[in-house]
């Protein structure tokens, strides 16, 4: 296929979904829409564009009729297998063999169009060796969020499993330390959902290293703090200028900067300290500090 595919990938509740919808306000790219993913209208693409860029922002609002580009799960599903959907471990180059990188190119080319950028969007696991070893030319734009806003958002979340501890969870078995930590804090929902961070920011990690120059990170807060600047660096990493058409479009959104300090996560409670300590690798990465520094 002829056409660039690249990605928005997080961890989940991380502010994924809004910098990837302001990214498919540019006029250049194409999306898959949540109406390709619930009902599989194909060759729509060249609507989908069109149409989103004519909507307010409130149009793509979750929990409501809407109209929005979509992580498409439900035709991943059908289309390609759950494990793309919702694998215990990251996915990696082994896993993408002939038949499941003609089915992803297939899936993409029927969605998209020949010559148009498509950027579509996975949260949990970053899935991006396994999605280079099929996209060659891919660029990754990576959104992350303070861990405890993270978390505190999972633990309001319907679908996030971890109520069901690390037998049902998303991110598979525990190792023998985070075991402890975990037993440790009396086996703490907010707790887990740190270690389901950290967890996935470590193969974040794996992922820069591999990728090198085709990742790029951003920063939830630096998005609202400063949304032209920091979607243009990303705009600029996938090879798209920031047209004055686009720019327009991006001051249709009221964005506000998140909470931060003692007091902002009330879920996570006497947990906060644990929860940072399990963090600490994660938030030094992305110079979130503690709140004791707050």
């Amino acid at each position: 296929m002829t056409q660039p595919v690249h990605f928005v990938v997080g961890t989940g509740r991380c502010g994924s979904s809004l910098a990837h919808e302001m990214m498919c306000r540019h006029e250049s790219v194409d999306f898959v829409s949540n109406l390709q993913d619930r009902f599989g209208l194909a060759k729509t693409q060249q609507l989908n564009n069109r149409i989103f860029r004519s909507l307010p922002p409130s149009a793509s609002m979750k929990g409501r009729l809407r109209f929005a580009p979509s992580e498409a799960y439900e035709a991943l599903e059908r289309d390609i297998g759950p494990f793309i959907v919702d694998p215990y471990r990251d996915l990696v180059e082994a896993d993408a063999t002939g038949a499941v990188a003609a089915r992803m190119q297939q899936f993409f080319a029927a969605n998209g169009s020949d010559d148009r950028p498509l950027i579509h969007k996975f949260t949990g696991w970053p899935r991006a060796r396994f999605l280079q070893a099929i996209f060659n030319d891919a660029k990754f734009v990576h959104v992350v969020r303070d861990p405890r806003a993270v978390v505190s958002s999972w633990l309001r979340m319907s679908w996030w499993r971890g109520h069901l501890g690390p037998e049902g969870w998303h991110f598979g078995p525990l190792d023998e330390s985070q075991t402890e930590i975990w037993k440790s804090s009396g086996e703490s929902f907010a707790v887990l959902g740190a270690l389901g961070w950290q967890i996935v920011i470590d193969a974040v990690s794996e992922c820069r290293a591999a990728l090198g120059d085709a990742w790029l990170d951003i920063r939830y807060e630096d998005l609202c703090a400063k949304p032209n600047e920091t979607l243009t660096t990303a705009m600029e990493h996938l090879g798209l200028d920031a047209t004055p058409d686009w720019l327009q479009q991006l001051t249709r959104y009221e964005l506000t900067s998140p909470r931060t300090g003692p007091g902002s996560w009330p879920e996570l409670g006497d947990d906060l300290p644990l929860i940072e300590s399990v963090c600490a690798d994660g938030m030094a990465t992305f110079e979130y500090a503690r709140s004791s520094q707050l």
